[in-house]
């Protein structure tokens, strides 16, 4: 299967959540976002130093539910690391993000689609992870959204400053 660096689901605008555009200083574009808990997650890969580059919707994964009939899931994130420091040899992280509660409630919906994406990741030399809102809405994260705003400050000057030469 071949990995899309592109959404391969369209993101409409959200009447009943939060849905949005975030400018990513690291991948240069802008990013969306379908819920406040992946514009958090944004915020993290976009602050996470071991993170090279991430895309959202990148990947449709074709599967067959337990009843015969073909479905398709796509998760939320695809992040790549940078080679070297720490993160030398990781593998690239395949990423659904969800609210704690929501895999309570509907594990046993979402449990085809993680073991899809589980496999995929197999064929692929990825790795699979669901994150919540435990993970996300840390000190990190609120330190990377007061530390954010000077990072896209220092990289337009810089901009600037190397335009004048």
């Amino acid at each position: 299967m071949r990995i899309v660096q592109n959404k391969v689901r369209k993101i409409g605008l959200k009447y009943r959540s939060l849905s949005g555009r975030f400018y990513s200083v690291k991948n240069n574009s802008e990013v969306i976002f379908e819920s406040s808990l992946e514009r958090d997650m944004i915020m993290m890969m976009e602050m996470d130093k071991f993170c090279h580059s991430y895309h959202e919707q990148p990947v449709k994964i074709s599967f067959t539910d337990k009843t015969g009939k073909k479905r398709n899931y796509v998760p939320d994130f695809l992040m790549f690391f940078h080679q070297g420091l720490k993160s030398e040899g990781m593998k690239p992280l395949l990423i659904e993000v969800k609210y704690r509660e929501d895999l309570r409630k509907n594990f046993g919906e979402y449990k085809e689609k993680f073991r899809a994406a589980i496999d995929f990741c197999k064929i692929n030399n990825y790795e699979f992870r669901i994150i919540t809102e435990y993970e996300i809405r840390t000190q990190f994260l609120e330190n990377a959204y007061f530390l954010y705003r000077y990072k896209k400050i220092m990289i337009w000057s810089w901009e600037i400053l190397m335009l004048s030469f």
